[in-house]
């Protein structure tokens, strides 16, 4: 990012990978201008991974039988200490597709163990997500009436409670 600025940043947000995070945190250690990023990550993002991606699922879905013999040959190319053999891959690739295609597992197959571990973690986040807005909220809310009843105190010197808004209108 230091070295290519702009055409670094294109090139990282263009490329599907998860650490594009990195990318945002150097740029903003090095200061980069805010529309140097913003420009080249909407170009990386908005144009060239998303049109990427819909040529490459368009491709696959309506070819997913040729796909699968590239993958199948590129497996035959494969040293043999390799653990997998075409055959494998071509199982595989041709239960994921069915898996795809239908939108459900196997006929008997149960959901596994992880699928709804991982339904259970991301529940969990949006719950303590929630959880923590409401307390926010009800933080600021008390902030008010501490500092109504602060500003009360200040002008009378007494601890009761100041009159509410509700009752003086």
């Amino acid at each position: 990012v230091e070295k290519y600025g702009f055409w670094g940043v294109l090139v990282m947000s263009a490329w599907p990978n998860a650490a594009f995070d990195l990318v945002g945190i150097c740029c903003g250690q090095l200061n980069v201008s805010f529309w140097t990023f913003f420009i080249a990550t909407l170009i990386g993002k908005a144009v060239i991974k998303v049109s990427g991606q819909a040529v490459f699922f368009v491709f696959w879905f309506r070819n997913p039988h040729m796909v699968i013999q590239m993958a199948v040959k590129v497996v035959d190319y494969l040293p043999d200490f390799v653990p997998i053999t075409a055959e494998q891959v071509e199982g595989k690739l041709n239960d994921a597709l069915d898996q795809v295609s239908h939108g459900k597992a196997k006929e008997g197959e149960d959901e596994s163990l992880l699928k709804k571990g991982g339904e259970i973690l991301v529940l969990s986040v949006i719950g303590y997500f929630v959880y923590s807005c409401i307390c926010e909220f009800a933080q600021q809310r008390q902030k008010t009436f501490d500092d109504a009843r602060i500003e009360h105190f200040e002008k009378t010197g007494k601890k009761d409670a100041p009159p509410s808004k509700a009752k003086t209108e």
